[in-house]
Order: C-alpha cells, then structure tokens, then sequence
C-alpha cells in the first residue's frame, strides 16, 4: 500500500487479518447433553470434606448415607446404556443433583410427578 507522508510516497505493509477468537463468538451450537459427573462428584466430595473440618458447619455436611445415595444416583446416570431400564427412588430428587438427573429420562419423570402432585 502506498501512503503520503511529509511530501514523500511511502510504501508500508497492511496487515489486514482480523484476530481470530478460538471461543467467542461460538459458531454453531453447544449442547448441555452430558454432565461431568466425575468433576462434579470431585467438587461436592471437596465441600463435604470442607464442611466436615470446620466444627461450626459440620451439621452441613453429608451423611455417609446421603454420600452413599449420591454415588448411586451417579453410577445411574454414567450407565447410558441401561436407561431405559433404569429408575431412580422418589428420595433421590434433590435440588443439589438435579441437573445431573434430569439427563435421565426416569429422573425427569419423576421430577415432573413430584411437580404436578398437589401434596
């Protein structure tokens, strides 16, 4: 490209590549169909140890039985292949597993029941 400055022409280089953003904005469509249950599992494993070294948040803890039903919920959820088969307790439909259950055609049945019952 030529250019005049001060009397005289002067070539200089333009670069005209725009900057490329590998993330935003996103092309196409990104679909929540899965959760990471492992992470997730780590994090809430990671609280609970939190909450049960801290003498004035232990009550909030999980029990070892609500631990217990939370692995199982999980195991539930990565064995895709036996959803149809699959079901969960009326006791598993919680607010702290709810994204992961929902995933599940069962656990969205369920959640949908407890919704709609008047009691």
């Amino acid at each position: 490209m030529l250019m005049y400055l001060g009397g005289h022409l002067t070539r200089t280089v333009y670069n005209s590549n725009k900057p490329t953003f590998k993330h935003i904005p996103k092309n196409g469509f990104l679909i929540f169909d899965t959760a990471q249950f492992d992470g997730i599992l780590k994090k809430v494993a990671e609280f609970n140890s939190a909450l049960l070294s801290d003498q004035d948040q232990r009550q909030l803890s999980l029990t070892e039985l609500e631990s217990s039903r939370l692995n199982a919920v999980v195991k539930i959820l990565k064995d895709t292949s036996y959803y149809h088969s699959s079901t969960f307790t009326d006791a598993d439909i919680v607010i702290d597993i709810l994204r992961m259950i929902i995933l599940h055609s069962d656990g969205a049945a369920k959640l949908l029941k407890l919704i709609n019952c008047p009691g």
